[in-house]
C-alpha cells in the first residue's frame, strides 16, 4: 500500500501552513477582512446651459435656457428698480415695483407701482394693475387724478412675462469678465455668477458705464431665480433686481377692482364708447 503513503504526503505538503480548509463547516481561525469596495468620487456640479466654471460662456443660451424652465410652470415674478437721471442742474429719480403672477399662458396678474420724484421734492405716483382671466384681460390705470379701465380679448398664444425675463438676462449680461461660484441653498444646486465691465442697455444714449456690475443665481436647468444689477453712466445711475419665487406653486386670485372693471367695460360695450 506504498501508493497511500504517498498521496498521504501529496496533501501534507500542499496543505501545509494553510489556517484551515473552507467548506468542511469548520471555523476559520481568524476572520476575514473584505476588499474595500471602491468608492466614486464626489463630481463637480455640472453648471447650466450657457454657463462654464469659469462664468457666462453664452448669453443667447442662458436666456433660452430661462425662458424654457419657465414654460408650462407658475411663477411669481418681482422686479425692483431705482434710477437717477441727472440733466444739467435737474435730477429725477424713478422707483418702480413690480409684481407678475402667472399660472397659465393667459392667467396672470401684474402689479406695477412707480413713483416719480423731482429736483424740487414733487412726486408723480402712477399705478397699474392687469389681469388675465384665460379669455379676457382687465387693466385699471391710476395717477392719482385719474382712474381708467380697459380691457379685451387675450391675443397671445406664448407666455409673454417668461420672454421679458429672459430679456433682461440677455440685456444685461454682456459683461468683460465673470466668474461662477456653486452654491447650495436648502438642499439645492444654484451657481452664483458675477461679473462686471460691460456695457448698459442703449449704451449710446447713456453713455459708457463709470460702474458696471452684475450678479445672478441661476439653477442647473437655466432657470435665473435672481438678478442684480448696478450701473453709472455720466448722467444716470442704475439699481435693478429681478427675481422668482413659488415657481410651481404660484396661484392667481382676481383683483378687487375686477367687478367695478367689468361693469365699465359692459357700459362702454353699450354706448360703443372706448
Amino acid at each position: 500500500m506504498r501508493w497511500h503513503l504517498t498521496v498521504a504526503l501529496a496533501i501534507l505538503t500542499v496543505t501545509a501552513g494553510c489556517t484551515s480548509v473552507t467548506g468542511f463547516g469548520d471555523a476559520p481561525d481568524e476572520a476575514v477582512t473584505p476588499a474595500p469596495v471602491p468608492t466614486a468620487e464626489p463630481r463637480d456640479p455640472i453648471p447650466p446651459p450657457g454657463i462654464t466654471d469659469a462664468g457666462i460662456r453664452s448669453v443667447t443660451t442662458l436666456s433660452a435656457a430661462h425662458r424654457q424652465a419657465l414654460t408650462n410652470q407658475s411663477y411669481t415674478m418681482h422686479e425692483r428698480y431705482v434710477g437717477t437721471l441727472t440733466r444739467g442742474n435737474v435730477t429725477t429719480t424713478v422707483r418702480r415695483n413690480e409684481t407678475t403672477s402667472v399660472t397659465g399662458i393667459r392667467t396672470y396678474r401684474h402689479d406695477l407701482d412707480r413713483v416719480r420724484t423731482f429736483s424740487d421734492g414733487r412726486e408723480r405716483i402712477y399705478r397699474q394693475s392687469t389681469y388675465g382671466d384665460g379669455q379676457l384681460w382687465y387693466e385699471r390705470r391710476d395717477d392719482g387724478e385719474n382712474r381708467t379701465f380697459r380691457g379685451g380679448e387675450i391675443r397671445f398664444g406664448r407666455d409673454q412675462f417668461a420672454f421679458e425675463g429672459s430679456f433682461y438676462v440677455s440685456q444685461y449680461l454682456s459683461t468683460n469678465e465673470t466668474w461662477t461660484t456653486p452654491v447650495v441653498r436648502n438642499g439645492t444646486q444654484f451657481f452664483r455668477v458675477v461679473g462686471s465691465g460691460g456695457k448698459p442697455p442703449w449704451a449710446s444714449l447713456l453713455g459708457e458705464s463709470e460702474v458696471y456690475r452684475v450678479s445672478l443665481l441661476v439653477d442647473s436647468a437655466g432657470l435665473v431665480h435672481r438678478l442684480d444689477v448696478r450701473y453709472v453712466t455720466p448722467s444716470e445711475e442704475i439699481r435693478h433686481t429681478i427675481w422668482y419665487e413659488d415657481v410651481g406653486e404660484t396661484t392667481v386670485e382676481p383683483p378687487a377692482w375686477l367687478d367695478e372693471a367689468t361693469d365699465r367695460q359692459v357700459a362702454t360695450n353699450r354706448t360703443g364708447g372706448e
